[in-house]
């Protein structure tokens, strides 16, 4: 469970081990704006690292809804969630995380990153038994 929303053993899974994810913001005409992205889930919420100057992060300061889902077309898991935006220096945690799952330092990074932490409000899943 993340949050008040059950996640079978297999979408659990998933977000431990998926290392992409599609998220969708809100431009301020209302557009949808749809990026891939490296993601890491840790402590129920998810987390993305990105430039603090992108589309997305403007979008989630104007608006923090956001939606989320995995690749996979086939197994359908997608998460609505509200989002915030959390500045450098970030949690230990999820710098080791990255490090762990990416390869990458998201702590000495040359840009000006940020990172975008995912509360989960509703999931919408189907087709995970096949």
């Amino acid at each position: 469970m993340i949050n008040g929303i059950d996640l079978t053993n297999r979408e659990l899974k998933r977000l431990i081990k998926e290392k992409n994810m599609w998220l969708a913001t809100l431009r301020n005409n209302n557009q949808p704006h749809l990026v891939p992205l490296w993601f890491l889930y840790l402590n129920s919420k998810i987390y993305m690292c990105t430039a603090e100057n992108s589309t997305k992060i403007r979008n989630i300061k104007r608006n923090s809804q956001a939606t989320v889902s995995l690749e996979d077309t086939f197994k359908a898991f997608i998460i609505e969630c509200k989002a915030k935006i959390i500045s450098s220096p970030f949690p230990k945690d999820i710098v080791e995380g990255y490090g762990k799952k990416f390869d990458w330092d998201i702590s000495s990074t040359e840009n000006s990153n940020v990172l975008i932490e995912l509360t989960p409000i509703h999931k919408i899943a189907f087709n995970d038994d096949k």
